[in-house]
């Protein structure tokens, strides 16, 4: 299977580091431009004191790219195992709701804010988890 754009993980410069695993389907039949997604995704992250990275252990959030509905990256695959939060972009859909392309790399970002808030709210980092304090 041919690959995608490589996976990459977001991380904070300069706060409690914000992580996040960015994983593309083979790219087989996209229906939206899978790479432009995560670019205008990297604008925001950026605007907001971020940087884009590889090589981050142990993310706060999983994405998963896949450029149709089909998305042959099965997210339960991915949150058998763990309790990391997980998006997932199946062509115009975000975690199965239909999002215009122009829009996915908002909603994807309001999402990830969302998914940290969750897991504050749940104590899973003890009640000081400043990542979702800064957002």
């Amino acid at each position: 299977m041919e690959r995608g754009p490589a996976d990459e993980t977001v991380c904070e410069l300069g706060k409690p580091p914000l992580k996040l695993y960015v994983r593309y389907c083979g790219g087989c039949d996209p229906e939206i431009d899978r790479a432009e997604v995560v670019e205008r995704l990297q604008t925001i992250v950026l605007a907001a004191g971020y940087e884009v990275k590889s090589g981050c252990d142990d993310p706060d959030v999983i994405l998963l790219v896949s450029g149709c509905l089909h998305a042959c990256i099965e997210q339960e695959d991915w949150t058998k195992s763990r309790s990391t939060p997980c998006i997932a972009v199946q062509g115009n859909n975000v975690d199965g709701e239909y999002v215009p392309e122009a829009r996915i790399h908002e909603v994807l970002w309001d999402r990830i804010k969302e998914a940290l808030h969750r897991r504050r709210r749940a104590g899973r980092t003890g009640g000081n988890d400043r990542r979702a304090d800064a957002l």
